[in-house]
């Protein structure tokens, strides 16, 4: 029950590095909230749960789908992505049709996770991040 207070005043304290920012030895930083991430299992690069489970002594898909470690590799031009069974990039690559898709999933299901901010009772921090920021206003004239 006494955590409630520590709790609300600890996002306040990070929502206003995040707007702020930070100085450090005379350098702006601007902090950011991290996106919570699916879990995608390190052995064998199914969706949902670690390595943890797993006894078995080799990957079951490296990065070449051959069973051995991935550090082990010896075929690095061979790339095969164990999640859409493509031999187009490796399990673990962004541009993944199937994390593409899961991870609209699980922001739909989490939207807080587009949020700026840690969500609290002022309406400012319900500020979500745009899905693309338009290329002008990264690099500025």
């Amino acid at each position: 029950m006494h955590m409630l207070p520590l709790l609300s005043c600890w996002w306040k304290w990070q929502n206003k590095l995040i707007k702020e920012g930070l100085k450090i030895y005379r350098t702006k930083i601007r902090p950011e909230k991290l996106r919570q991430e699916l879990l995608q299992c390190l052995w064998c690069r199914q969706w949902g749960h670690f390595t943890a489970n797993y006894m078995e002594a080799k990957d079951t898909y490296s990065t070449c789908r051959e069973a051995h470690y991935t550090t082990h590799c010896k075929n690095l031009e061979k790339k095969h992505c164990a999640s859409c069974n493509t031999d187009i990039y490796t399990s673990w690559d962004r541009n993944c049709s199937e994390f593409i898709r899961r991870s609209k999933i699980f922001d739909e299901k989490h939207p807080e996770n587009n949020m700026v901010y840690f969500p609290t009772n002022e309406d400012w921090t319900l500020t979500t991040r745009p899905d693309r920021i338009p290329l002008e206003e990264c690099f500025p004239q």
